[in-house]
């Protein structure tokens, strides 16, 4: 099922949109500011993720120097820019996913389109 998260026109590279996506659990949006892979919008570089650790489901924060994804359990470190893949930490695996399309000035979740959301059995809304 389709959820709105964001305006497109009020994201602002760098400040992240948090939302519930697929249905309670958190996600964040990112507009990275720059063309990435699987990014979407004008420049390519909106993208969004589940915002659960998946080494123990902690909430994961944004570090705007850095453009990475935190947990502030265990310090997993999640790359945005590539996927959200994990680069430092003692997660094994990145943070799935959150499909999304733009329709007019509105930007919505489509899907977990990578990986399984923490904590969960499947992914269906």
């Amino acid at each position: 099922a389709a959820k709105k998260v964001a305006a497109l026109s009020e994201l602002k590279p760098g400040q992240p949109v948090s939302f519930t996506y697929p249905q309670d659990e958190t996600a964040v949006l990112i507009d990275l500011g720059r063309r990435v892979s699987g990014g979407i919008g004008p420049q390519g570089s909106i993208v969004a993720f589940s915002a659960l650790c998946q080494h123990m489901g902690c909430p994961v924060t944004f570090e705007a120097g850095r453009s990475h994804l935190v947990c502030p359990c265990h310090a997993s470190v999640f790359d945005p820019a590539r996927g959200g893949d994990c680069i430092e930490g003692p997660s094994t695996r990145g943070l799935p996913r959150i499909a999304l399309k733009i329709e007019g000035n509105a930007v919505f979740a489509t899907g977990v389109a990578g990986g399984l959301v923490y904590g969960r059995g499947c992914n269906r809304t």
